[in-house]
């Protein structure tokens, strides 16, 4: 009889021969299960580290404010200067609030180091208050309550 036409045995992925029917399914679910457990235990402690990671970054924030809060305590200055000095969400190094003044509905100046007076426009939903406005990252910025 001619080679070429004898069925060579079947192989699956592993290269190891297959088994009789049930038996290779049994196994193939059984390594893909453990495979599945194995992902999710990573996923698991990936989300872990990043909660924990958030958790400190937290505490890390707290701890500052605290320092910040005791060292103007020590320096005597009022409680609404240190409100004044809040600034917006994201632009903490650059934005100071003493110098943001609402110049329309929904926007406002501010002094920018190196870039001057710019004008910008408060988050979306920003609520102007008299003398402050509220932005999504819930950061009061001071304004001139005259020109609204």
């Amino acid at each position: 009889m001619d080679q070429r036409f004898r069925p060579k045995r079947a192989m699956n992925v592993d290269k190891k021969p297959v088994l009789s029917g049930s038996a290779s399914m049994r196994e193939a679910f059984e390594r893909e299960r453990e495979r599945d457990r194995e992902r999710e235990r990573r996923e698991e402690r990936e989300r872990e580290r990043e909660r924990e990671e958030r958790e400190r970054e937290r505490e890390r924030e707290r701890e500052r404010e605290r320092r910040e809060i005791e060292r103007r305590e020590r320096e005597g200055e009022s409680k609404g200067d240190r409100e004044r000095e809040r600034v917006i969400g994201r632009e903490r190094e650059i934005a100071c609030d003493k110098e943001a003044v609402a110049t329309e509905r929904g926007k406002f100046r501010q002094r920018v180091p190196g870039n001057g007076w710019v004008e910008m426009s408060c988050a979306e939903g920003t609520v102007f208050r008299q003398d402050t406005c509220d932005c999504e990252y819930g950061e009061p910025v001071i304004i001139d309550k005259n020109t609204i």
